[in-house]
């Protein structure tokens, strides 16, 4: 079932149709809160405040918002190019409905336009391994991947879908670069792809290292032009990040070492692959042309030996190293983020969670070994690069389930070919009636099988009091009470719009308010704001009445709003003298005063000033 060639308009056609189709079912079942104008996930409205701040004026390599951990700001690990990506819908739309209105909306609905691309994308990807049913199915198979659609939804602009359509981009072209002759321009514009993903952000690193590993097992096993091609593909990838690097950081930054946004210590890994490539290429030269299979695959494992050695030196603080938290009250907020957690299973709970979060993995990495035996040549190479990459992102995402989605995209081309194999092989069947009650069973065992087990394993784990990844001790939400109540208070001048203040709240209620309104909130959930994060966590857990003074009086807060719900939670765990319990029993320190606002501004909020009360 392998055939080069074009993606075809049947499975474009059909791709477009499962995206139209999975993003209709999250409105109409209201998954999303997009079309009551608000955005699924916090991180959404930090990065409008970032393209606001940028159209305001702000500086290309200004990267902090002076409005997060007040009154010190947040420098952003963020990249530029979501940026772009943002202004450019809101100043296309700016003439029709303003310019907010138009970068909110555009927010809106851009993770579906990025989910069509990447959709589009992965049906070119896999148009050199996969034809006819396989082909054509690629698509749907990709848009049941739940961990890749949730990212998808309406009402969610981040930057992940950004980040799987450079994937899915780099991936096509290295398998072409597999499949077909040495092609110098192809080699570098494979490497480009993939070194420029790097601008995206420093996640793409680990896309990288599978493509320098599969690179390298393509030579191992055939020699030939694979050298050359590896060698041309690292050159582009060298040269990629040097330009990103020169582009988003001013010159004074370039030697700049940080291992969460894009540094000079991203352009170690694409350079010392092309230094290794120019000794091998030399090597060869010396030989005649070629290197013996034994002799390729000695200079691999020294390569590996190094390459494990570098980068346990270099990356000594962790492939994210600056999201190691530095005291407990970060760690116990970040501990609540499902993203952040864990895969690997413990028990029946987290087992569910994590095939859920893997999708078609468990069938793709059944289906591999049978697509490698079936297969020779450069088409074995690029299963074998497949099943490597795949291999590398599963163990990543039960690590950090965040990464998840590209164990996912890597798994919807086995899955495909499975799919388009059972549905094949079904068609012999003479029998209408069977043939399609067959058919119809076997894609959905291949389709939603994993997710079906997923969802009953998760149930039954609830059931049995399991924590299915989450943590149960001091786990946090600020996201009980309704937002809109608080904004609008917040806003008007006859409430609490009147000025501006430096608000101390919850973390995840800091991006809505720095959006919606002119004031500054001293937690955000970013990992470069930890002192902000801490501050606040640390003022209603403390139960020193000084130490939350001290917090207020070297922020300049000047109030403190907290969700009823949530406050009762937190005084329960912390014990009675908590600032949390006593807040929520009304036993207000002197230097805090509950806000003067009609019922219905204060919704479920707990809205306190801080200064005398006289």
């Amino acid at each position: 079932m392998t055939r080069a060639g074009g993606p075809g308009w049947p499975a474009c056609a059909l791709a477009v149709a499962a995206v139209v189709a999975w993003q209709a079912i999250a409105l109409s079942l209201g998954l999303t809160p997009a079309l009551q104008g608000r955005l699924l996930d916090v991180d959404g409205y930090t990065h409008l405040v970032r393209a606001q701040e940028l159209a305001a004026g702000g500086g290309w390599y200004d990267v902090t918002i002076d409005r997060s951990n007040a009154p010190f700001g947040t420098p952003m690990h963020w990249t530029r190019p979501f940026d772009l990506v943002l202004l450019a819908g809101a100043f296309v739309g700016a003439p029709f409905a303003g310019f907010e209105a138009a970068l909110f909306w555009w927010g809106v609905f851009l993770p579906v336009v990025l989910q069509v691309v990447c959709a589009l994308l992965l049906v070119w990807a896999a148009a050199p391994l996969l034809a006819g049913a396989a082909r054509a199915l690629v698509g749907v198979v990709f848009v049941l991947q739940l961990g890749v659609s949730s990212y998808a939804m309406a009402g969610r602009p981040d930057h992940h879908l950004l980040l799987l359509a450079g994937f899915i981009g780099g991936l096509g072209l290295t398998l072409r670069l597999l499949l077909r002759p040495f092609d110098r321009r192809l080699a570098l514009l494979a490497g480009t792809a993939v070194g420029g993903g790097l601008w995206l952000s420093i996640e793409l690193l680990l896309p990288l290292l599978c493509v320098c590993g599969g690179l390298l097992l393509a030579w191992v096993l055939s020699g030939g032009d694979r050298a050359r091609a590896a060698l041309w593909h690292a050159a582009g990838a060298t040269a990629a990040v040097a330009a990103s690097l020169a582009i988003e950081r001013p010159p004074s930054q370039w030697g700049v070492i940080e291992f969460d946004r894009l540094s000079v210590v991203c352009l170690l890994p694409p350079l010392l692959a092309w230094m290794f490539w120019v000794r091998v290429r030399a090597l060869e030269r010396r030989a005649g042309g070629a290197l013996t299979p034994r002799a390729r695959l000695g200079v691999a494992l020294l390569m590996l030996v190094a390459a494990i050695a570098i980068g346990a030196g270099v990356f000594t603080r962790g492939f994210f190293g600056s999201s190691m938290y530095r005291d407990p009250e970060t760690q116990l907020f970040f501990s609540t983020i499902s993203e952040n957690q864990p895969l690997l299973p413990r028990d029946l709970g987290s087992l569910g969670r994590c095939l859920l979060a893997l999708g078609s993995v468990p069938i793709a990495l059944a289906c591999l070994p049978a697509l490698v035996r079936r297969s020779a040549g450069p088409v074995r190479e690029a299963w074998l690069f497949i099943a490597l990459a795949l291999l590398v992102s599963t163990a990543s995402a039960l690590a950090l389930s965040r990464l998840a989605y590209y164990a996912e995209i890597l798994s919807t081309l086995p899955v495909a070919w499975a799919l388009g194999a059972a549905l094949e092989s079904l068609g012999r069947v003479t029998n209408m009636g069977t043939r399609i009650a067959l058919r119809t069973a076997a894609a959905g065992a291949i389709l939603v099988g994993p997710l079906a087990l997923g969802a009953v394993a998760a149930g039954a784990g609830a059931g049995a009091g399991s924590t299915g990844g989450a943590a149960e001790d001091g786990e946090v939400s600020g996201e009980t009470c309704s937002m809109p109540p608080l904004i609008a208070a917040l806003s008007r001048p006859d409430a609490l719009g009147e000025s501006r203040h430096t608000i101390l709240t919850h973390p995840t209620a800091g991006p809505e308010i720095m959006y919606r309104t002119p004031h500054a909130v001293v937690g955000s959930p970013d990992h470069r704001n930890q002192d902000g994060i801490h501050d606040c966590v640390a003022f209603f857990r403390t139960s020193d009445e000084a130490e939350a003074r001290a917090i207020v009086a070297a922020r300049g807060v000047d109030l403190v709003i907290a969700c009823r719900p949530w406050l009762t939670e937190e005084g329960r765990r912390n014990g009675p003298r908590s600032m949390a319990a006593r807040l929520d029993r009304g036993e207000l320190p002197e230097w805090l005063r509950i806000a003067e606002l009609p019922a219905e501004m204060m919704g479920d909020f707990l809205i306190l000033r801080c200064g005398d009360s006289r």
